[in-house]
């Protein structure tokens, strides 16, 4: 039978709003790094296949900012838990004292 306790780690909360800042921060200067990288070769492109590379990127972008956004509002949520139930943990102490 499960156990109906509900237990937090207050620790596991924090590694993990690290871990997706520290994803944050990845995505976003790997994003910047190919752009840099890209840039002298896509200059030398016209007409068809720049344009195909800038809608792409463009695409990729997009993509790249809603998985960003999305990954701060679960860090947010996880930061406003962690501080949610320490909260509730020192309330509940408090009551003892």
């Amino acid at each position: 039978m499960p156990d109906p306790m509900l237990r937090v780690d207050f620790g596991a909360l924090q590694h993990a709003s690290d871990s997706i800042n520290t994803a944050l921060r990845r995505l976003r200067g790997d994003l910047h790094q190919i752009e840099r990288e890209a840039a002298p070769l896509v200059a030398t492109w016209e007409g068809d296949a720049q344009q195909a590379y800038y809608a792409r990127q463009q695409a990729w972008t997009k993509a790249a900012d809603n998985l960003a956004g999305m990954l701060s509002d679960i860090k947010g949520a996880l930061d406003q838990s962690a501080i949610d139930y320490a909260t509730t943990e020192r309330d509940n102490r408090n009551r003892f004292i």
